[in-house]
């Protein structure tokens, strides 16, 4: 049984075994030019934040983001009102 284990996790004996791998006819290599230097990359530059638009087109807006809008105006608004009406309100 124990011979069995051993073949199980071991695998089964093997009878064939491996010479060294000689190297044929390698030369050591003489006179080489060092590699040249590698200059670091360059960091990118970070981006300005452009202007935001003056005048937004509310119309264009899904619902939560004239929620948001509202929120933002300062203008009340409920989440159950209707797009139309918010827009309404924050026109004035």
């Amino acid at each position: 049984m124990l011979k069995w284990l051993k073949t199980l996790f071991l695998g089964p004996e093997s009878t064939h075994t491996q010479e060294p791998i000689k190297e044929k006819g390698l030369q050591p290599v003489e006179n080489v030019p060092p590699m040249p230097a590698v200059k670091p990359a360059k960091k990118a530059k970070a981006k300005k934040a452009t202007a935001k638009k003056a005048v937004k087109d509310l119309s264009a807006m899904t619902k939560p983001q004239l929620l948001d809008y509202a929120k933002e105006k300062g203008v009340k608004v409920q989440s159950n009102m209707k797009k139309a009406d918010i827009l309404k309100a924050i026109n004035g």
